[in-house]
């Protein structure tokens, strides 16, 4: 089990009850916990393992950390692919949901996405997470892939897990 307790990691855990998560959202120029806060309450209305919200966190921040980048949402053209921007990075194709701009359209289109393309029965919701839903260019691409070539899910787990576990924790309380 890669689970650890709050204890362990010298945080002192702010339980929030499943109760208090409902309708939780970020404003729209939120950034940081509020983001990652958003997140995580609609990823568990939605009915999410600890495991998939967990992978939804590490790309969250992987990609803009929650929102702290200050390019967060400047529009840009990342490895060829236009319109790039928000929260979760996100390309022309997820303005169906609205702008991504706003950190809940983001979530919103981020959780879709995931979703519908059967990311909740992937073994591998980290894997999933960066090949099924952001898919980036391969190297340089937001970091997922590292210089031996290894899957673009055990990177971002290597590399985001712990903090995500961290957030969460900080955050909510222990995983459920």
């Amino acid at each position: 089990q890669m689970l650890k307790d709050a204890g362990a990691t010298g945080i002192s855990p702010v339980t929030t009850s499943p109760e208090m998560l409902n309708g939780v959202t970020a404003a729209p120029n939120a950034k940081g916990d509020e983001v990652a806060k958003a997140f995580i309450a609609k990823a568990k209305s939605r009915g999410w393992s600890d495991e998939q919200i967990l992978a939804g966190l590490g790309v969250l921040n992987q990609e803009t950390g929650y929102g702290t980048n200050p390019r967060t949402n400047v529009i840009q053209n990342q490895n060829g692919t236009a319109g790039i921007t928000g929260v979760f990075q996100q390309d022309m194709s997820y303005r169906k949901y609205g702008d991504p701009r706003d950190p809940n359209v983001a979530i919103e289109g981020f959780i879709s996405e995931f979703e519908k393309r059967g990311g909740l029965n992937a073994e591998n919701p980290w894997d999933f997470a960066v090949s099924g839903v952001q898919k980036p260019a391969n190297v340089g691409a937001g970091g997922y892939w590292d210089r031996s070539g290894a899957g673009a899910g055990a990177y971002l787990q290597g590399l985001q897990r712990e903090q995500a576990l961290e957030t969460y924790q900080r955050l909510i309380g222990e995983l459920s």
